[in-house]
């Protein structure tokens, strides 16, 4: 997980969730469209704008998640800013995307802090609640740029085309205020008893696989929906999926949002992160058939009192009769081989997720019916 701090924070008029005393701290908006987006272009590079976002209660924490195909060459910059009663933050650079791995062109974006932020790889914080978020994407390419009158002088045909021209299918954001308590969820006893069809997969069966729990897991459940899809080209090796999400800025395979934009830019996959309430969401989804990414403490994972700050990713494939929690863990036990499945009881699950304040992948195909959002944190 990585963060933005904030503390400058305005007022702005926009699309705003509907506030109800039930309203959970954690709050999703999606896209599939780009009909209310702003688009203006200079010097080659298009920005594509969104409204302001009101969720139904303030936010200190953010993740945004997008799905594009970008042709080679092309990138993808996603920034994004707060805004409150004081004023607004500027924008700050979340991530660089390209599917272009060779070499690759995505990376984080350090060295960004000032008196309002700072920009740690995927994550935004902040240092006050905000009320609004806005996200801007740059697009370029700096091979081909873009050539005056390449698109229509009509708006709504120009931002169909910038849309088409960088494969852009989706775009998320999870907002989520980390002082405000949980909306409680009650169980989904009709995922008890059942489990999915995961093909296991360990990191550690790959020599450079130490530190590849996220790809690992992605891998996992690609390889579930290539099955379930007959879809063999979703089934990957480790490898491919690892160099596929990897940061060079960060040096590692973790960014969160990077592993659901590799997913994200197969055709007919959706793919985004999201923060949930309560393993009643996980079963929601368990019950309507799809695997559901977690990140959580290694150590309390594992049965360790304390947390010495190792993030880990398993997949949640099912639950027990009584409610444990299935798990394909791509770190195996010592003492069992290569063997990844495990059982979890629900607390020890819990304490290991609160980690990452029950940060999930949902990765699912674009025909697979979400289950009913309780709380609305996913895309419906």
């Amino acid at each position: 997980m990585r963060l933005i701090c904030c503390a400058f924070l305005l007022l702005a008029v926009g699309p705003a969730a509907p506030r109800s005393a039930a309203a959970d701290a954690a709050h999703f908006f999606g896209f599939v469209r780009f009909d209310a987006f702003t688009l203006a272009a200079s010097n080659g590079v298009l920005f594509l704008t969104s409204p302001w976002l009101t969720p139904p209660t303030p936010w200190d924490e953010a993740v945004v998640s997008w799905n594009a195909g970008c042709p080679d060459e092309a990138q993808l910059t996603v920034e994004a800013r707060a805004a409150g009663s004081q004023g607004s933050t500027p924008f700050y650079a979340l991530g660089v995307w390209s599917t272009n791995s060779d070499p690759p062109l995505r990376r984080s974006v350090k060295g960004q802090k000032d008196e309002w932020a700072e920009v740690k790889t995927d994550t935004l914080i902040c240092r006050l609640p905000a009320e609004r978020v806005q996200v801007r994407l740059r697009l370029e390419n700096r091979a081909r740029p873009l050539q005056p009158g390449v698109l229509s002088q009509d708006a709504a045909e120009a931002l169909e085309q910038a849309v088409a021209r960088w494969g852009l299918k989706f775009l998320g954001v999870s907002t989520l205020n980390t002082r405000a308590p949980r909306e409680p969820v009650s169980p989904n006893r009709n995922a008890w008893g059942r489990s999915l069809e995961v093909p296991l997969r360990s990191q550690l069966a790959h020599p450079d696989g130490k530190n590849w729990c996220s790809p690992a897991s992605l891998a996992m459940v690609l390889a579930c929906w290539a099955k379930q899809l007959e879809r063999p080209g979703l089934d990957l090796p480790l490898a491919e999926v690892a160099r596929g999400v990897f940061d060079p800025a960060w040096d590692g395979t973790g960014n969160w949002v990077f592993n659901t934009a590799f997913a994200g830019a197969f055709d007919g996959l959706r793919a985004y992160v999201t923060r949930l309430a309560d393993l009643g969401e996980i079963e929601d989804w368990i019950a309507s058939g799809a695997p559901v990414i977690a990140s959580v403490s290694f150590d309390l994972l594992n049965g360790k009192a304390r947390d010495a700050g190792t993030g880990h990713l398993v997949v949640v494939t099912g639950f027990s009769e009584s409610g444990e929690v299935w798990v394909n863990d791509p770190w195996p036990d010592k003492g069992t081989g290569p063997l990844v499945r495990k059982t979890v009881d629900r607390e020890t699950f819990r304490r290991a997720w609160a980690r990452s304040h029950q940060t999930v992948y949902l990765v699912y195909p674009t025909g697979h019916r979400p289950p009913a959002d309780r709380l609305r944190h996913w895309q419906p």
